[in-house]
């Protein structure tokens, strides 16, 4: 046993791994020779190297965008694309883009575990694809110093709708999740400074957080559309997550300010009974989330639910008791409220447990 080859893992993963084996001899699933030596098979206190990885393609991804966009601003850089004029410039960028992009997708199908490096590739692509098409936006704004407002905002849709087009068809192909919620990302912000600009004409129907709420409710039905198709399920995931993000987000900003969100006449005028009801809203919608997560085990429905619920109770607990209670008081109901919550937790997994070692015992 001393000549064999030790896994190398972290604290924590070793931890985990004694635990498991340590319930596995409990029940006699395993002899106590067994365990003792699976676990000797295993070191730890060796290195975190995915947490290593993905720190540092992170910080790689920045820097390359900082040193690209000070490449920019050189002189011979800037010599170059004027020479080249805008549409050359554009297209350019546009070829560089799409070469990161392949790139990307090869290192992403040799080897496949090489998803930080395929990712670093994919945002430098995105990065580029923005710069391309901002560069002939910014060349048709300076070109027409004359133009109407609403036809520079129509300009700039058009290109907003390009760039999100480019971008969901290169998500889609290249299968992924990051391009298409850069995809999802421009979309939204495509809505929202179209429904700022209404909401300032005084010609919006919804204001921002609703048209989010909207917008969310669309992301989550083409998660479960695109959960049905196989070749692009791996965005699936990642759609429902921003239609969670948008819907969630949304509604805690219209519970807690909605009165901030309204124009009448001009003046900024108060609601509580329509904070009371995107409140309530919030919090059907938390537990109706939680419910969905516990019936279909999804982690992400569930963990969004459990963590929204928490945030408005304790802020609508603020928002009461703050000022009219006494602290001792105040933080003494908060106490005993998280010690019931912790109770309750504790004896449904305790529950949980015995209901494990019941089944593994009418197996043996």
């Amino acid at each position: 046993m001393s000549d064999q080859q030790q896994l190398e893992v972290t604290n924590s993963q070793y931890s985990f791994v004694s635990q498991l084996l340590f319930f596995f001899e409990e029940q006699g699933l395993i002899s106590n020779e067994t365990a003792e030596s699976l676990l000797s098979a295993i070191e730890g206190g060796g290195l975190n190297w995915n947490l290593i990885t993905k720190c540092a393609f992170t910080v790689a991804s920045i820097f390359s965008v900082i040193s690209f966009f000070a490449m920019l601003g050189t002189e011979k850089v800037i010599n170059f694309l004027t020479n080249l004029e805008t549409t050359g410039a554009t297209f350019f960028l546009g070829f560089i883009a799409v070469l990161f992009f392949l790139v990307g997708y090869f290192v992403n199908s040799e080897q496949t575990c090489n998803r930080y490096v395929s990712g670093t590739l994919y945002f430098l692509g995105v990065c580029l694809t923005q710069v391309a098409i901002g560069i002939s936006v910014a060349y048709q704004i300076i070109s027409a110093p004359d133009m109407q407002v609403p036809d520079m905002l129509w300009m700039i849709t058009s290109y907003q709708i390009l760039t999100i087009a480019i971008l969901a068809v290169a998500g889609l192909l290249l299968q992924s999740s990051l391009v298409w919620v850069f995809a999802i990302l421009s979309l939204g912000s495509l809505l929202g400074s179209n429904s700022l600009y209404a909401m300032l004409t005084e010609e919006a129907v919804f204001s921002l957080p609703e048209v989010y709420i909207l917008y969310g409710c669309v992301l989550l039905i083409a998660a479960f559309g695109i959960s049905l198709v196989k070749y692009i399920q791996p965005v699936s995931k990642s759609t429902q997550v921003m239609g969670l993000l948008y819907i969630f987000i949304s509604l805690w900003v219209l519970s807690s300010a909605s009165s901030l969100l309204h124009l009448d006449g001009g003046l900024l005028h108060t609601s509580s009974s329509s904070q009371l009801m995107w409140v309530i809203i919030l919090f059907v919608a938390a537990c109706c989330s939680i419910l969905h997560g516990l019936y279909f085990n999804n982690t992400i429905t569930r963990g969004f639910g459990l963590t929204f619920l928490t945030i408005i109770i304790v802020q609508k607990f603020f928002e009461l008791f703050w000022f009219d209670t006494p602290k001792s008081i105040f933080f003494g109901f908060l106490a005993l409220g998280f010690w019931a919550i912790g109770v309750y937790a504790e004896d449904f997994y305790n529950d949980l447990k015995e209901s494990i070692k019941g089944d593994n015992l009418e197996s043996i």
